[in-house]
């Protein structure tokens, strides 16, 4: 059940008149292009039913609480509930965002603005960003000197540095979650490494984790909910870049992203 290939068979009996004395028939179609909507569907309904209930019931009770206190002239929790109703709205933001890009990608009509940028420029952009959710996550930079230029959207390759961040984060069981970026020139290319030291991902599961909606059973490692659709946007983004992003199991446990941009 964890193919990406289905075949329906169909049995018949070859008529009589077509001389081939009653012999049976078999009708073979493949269904992987009707499987594989059918399986985003359900995840599509079921992330919806997942993600969007727990924040949309939040900021209902937060508005509720907030119009009890305004009628008693009791505002000592005001700041709060404006804080965490801001939050929750920034959520949902972000998950309808993601779900356009994936149609943008979808629609081949993601329009990047590529410019020649810093990776260290970008790397801290995407760590301050990062750190608002996660502060305890430490981040060791080496970029070597003719690895430091890209030509990239600054924008879109923060978000794909963003969603790795995060994810070493979220994927990590440990009291102090690290990532070592490191960009080097290999060939012509330039290629950023992301190694952290989260659970890591299995051989089985690493061709797949770009895909739409596909989510890893992380069990009790898994820290914070998502869509499953960040790293196929990240993917999407590289290749609108034209270039690459993959991932590696690391040797001393945890994941490797990397990703490559031509010079």
């Amino acid at each position: 059940m964890d193919s990406d290939f289905f075949i329906e068979a169909s049995g018949f009996q070859c008529p009589s008149s077509m001389d081939t004395s009653g012999a049976d028939g078999l009708l073979l179609r493949d269904i992987s292009e009707e499987v594989s909507m059918e399986r985003m569907k359900r995840n599509l309904i079921s992330v919806v039913a997942h993600e969007l209930k727990t924040p949309v019931t939040t900021l209902r009770l937060q508005s509720e609480t907030l119009q009890r206190q305004i009628r008693s002239g009791k505002l000592s929790d005001s700041q709060q509930l404006l804080s965490e109703m801001l939050e929750e709205s920034s959520r949902l933001q972000n998950l309808i965002c993601d779900w356009l890009d994936v149609s943008r990608l979808e629609a081949g009509s993601l329009v990047i603005k590529p410019k020649v940028q810093t990776v260290t420029g970008i790397l801290n952009k995407a760590m301050k960003s990062v750190h608002l959710h996660f502060p305890q996550l430490e981040v060791s930079i080496k970029v070597e000197p003719e690895a430091e230029c890209v030509l990239a959207d600054k924008d879109r390759m923060t978000q794909v540095f963003v969603n790795i961040l995060e994810n070493a984060a979220r994927y990590n069981d440990k009291v102090k979650p690290v990532c070592s970026v490191r960009s080097e020139k290999i060939d012509d290319s330039v290629v950023i490494s992301f190694s952290d030291n989260g659970i890591g991902v299995s051989e089985q599961h690493l061709s797949k984790i770009f895909d739409s909606f596909y989510q890893v059973d992380m069990g009790s490692g898994r820290k914070v909910g998502g869509t499953g659709l960040g790293l196929a946007i990240c993917r999407g983004i590289m290749a609108a870049h034209g270039g690459k992003i993959w991932a590696e199991q690391n040797p001393v446990g945890g994941t490797i992203f990397r990703i490559s941009l031509s010079l």
